[in-house]
Formats: C-alpha cells, sequence, structure tokens
C-alpha cells in the first residue's frame, strides 16, 4: 500500500502542474486496457493479486473525489427516477464488463469482476463531457452529474463487498468514509475564509489525506 499512496500522491502533483488530471488517467487507462489485451493474447494472464491490487488505484482516487461533492439528499428528492435507472445501467455494465473480460481476456471471474468495477470507475471521468456547458439542458447536466457521483460509490462497495474479510470490515469504513468528506469540506472552508491558501492548492493538500487513512486502515484490517 505504501507504493499505491506513493502513487497517487505522484498523479496528484502532475494533475496540480498540468491541471490535465482527466488526459493522464485516460492516457493510463488506454495503455492498461491494450497491455492487459496483448498479455491475454499470449496467455501471459496476471495473478488475481495483481488485478487486485491495481483495481484499488482507480477505485480510491476517484471515491474520495466524488465523496467530496456528493450531495444524497439531492439525489433523493430530484432524481429519484434517474437513480434507478443509473443503477440499473451500472451493473449491467459490470456485467457485460465481466463477461468480456472472462472470454475474450481468460480471466478467472473474480478478477473480471475486479476488472470491470476498475474500468467502470474510470469510465466518466477519463473522457472529459460538457457537463458545466450552456448548450447541455440542465437536466440532462444534473443526470451526468449523478452518475459520476453514484457510479464510483456502487463500484467501491460491491469492492468492498467482495474483498472484505468479515462483516465488520465491510462496514466499518463507510461511516469513516463519509465522515473524512465532511471534514475536509470544512477545513477547505476555514482555509479560504482566513485567506490561508488559493483555493487549489488547499482542495489539492487536504486530497493527500484520504490515502494516509486508507493505508492506516489496511494497516490494521481484519
Amino acid at each position: 500500500m505504501v507504493w499505491l499512496t506513493l502513487t497517487a500522491f505522484f498523479l496528484l502533483l502532475v494533475s496540480w502542474v498540468t491541471k490535465k488530471l482527466h488526459h493522464i488517467l485516460g492516457l493510463l487507462t488506454l495503455i492498461c486496457l491494450i497491455f492487459g489485451i496483448v498479455l491475454g493474447y499470449f496467455h501471459q494472464i496476471p495473478s488475481l493479486k495483481a488485478v487486485q491490487a491495481l483495481s484499488q488505484i482507480p477505485l480510491v482516487l476517484f471515491l474520495f473525489i466524488d465523496g467530496i461533492r456528493i450531495h444524497v439528499p439531492k439525489i433523493i428528492h430530484y432524481h429519484r427516477e434517474a437513480f434507478r435507472q443509473l443503477t440499473i445501467g451500472f451493473f449491467i455494465q459490470v456485467f457485460l464488463g465481466a463477461v468480456l473480460a472472462y472470454y475474450f481476456l481468460t480471466l478467472p471471474w473474480m478478477a473480471s469482476i475486479l476488472l470491470a468495477l476498475a474500468l467502470a470507475t474510470i469510465d466518466l471521468k477519463a473522457t472529459p463531457m460538457p457537463i458545466e456547458s450552456k448548450r447541455v439542458p440542465s437536466r440532462i447536466a444534473q443526470v451526468l452529474n449523478l452518475e459520476t457521483s453514484v457510479t464510483p460509490i456502487l463500484t467501491v462497495l460491491l469492492f468492498m463487498f467482495f474483498k472484505a474479510k468479515c462483516f465488520v470490515a465491510l462496514l466499518l469504513p463507510i461511516p469513516f468514509g463519509v465522515a473524512l468528506g465532511y471534514v475536509i469540506i470544512h477545513l477547505t472552508r476555514i482555509a479560504l475564509k482566513s485567506h490561508m491558501a488559493h483555493r487549489p492548492f488547499v482542495i489539492s493538500s487536504l486530497f493527500v489525506a484520504p490515502f494516509a487513512l486508507f493505508y492506516l486502515c489496511e494497516c490494521l484490517r481484519l
């Protein structure tokens, strides 16, 4: 997990300097996908532990980004029908992705599901979409924003289900993750109101905190 934390911190620094995180992640996703297809063609299949370790990177990276900005009451109030449709589409996407990985990459079912979950998390983040554009109707923009928040949460819950060794280990990270999101929001507001730093720098600095907590949870995991 040390290398995972260092890798995430490196990506954070690169994105802070270049402000092109979407393009970087999109390129990395494409490289990993091509590399996986080549390995599958020559029957050089990585181990399940390697797939699990690699799939944690996009899950952790995007979970906290969406966890900070998601607004659960608004989702329940405005997007009940959209939430139901997106949830169904998410499970169909993961199922089809796992089937394709199982047959075309000849991965085991568990590795295929983990791969599909990781790709589902990156899907909407790797490709920039005009969600803030005035040309996009407000209703469609709201649905797209909702989908980018719901997908990582469902992905991480399923990912935890496959990796958890006991019921307590499955439920404990959820309240800690929610509490951490509120803490980061309030710390950011305090820093901005007191003019301690500019907004991009504050958010980037606080973004490193979840990785430290995640590493601690991994060390103390049951």
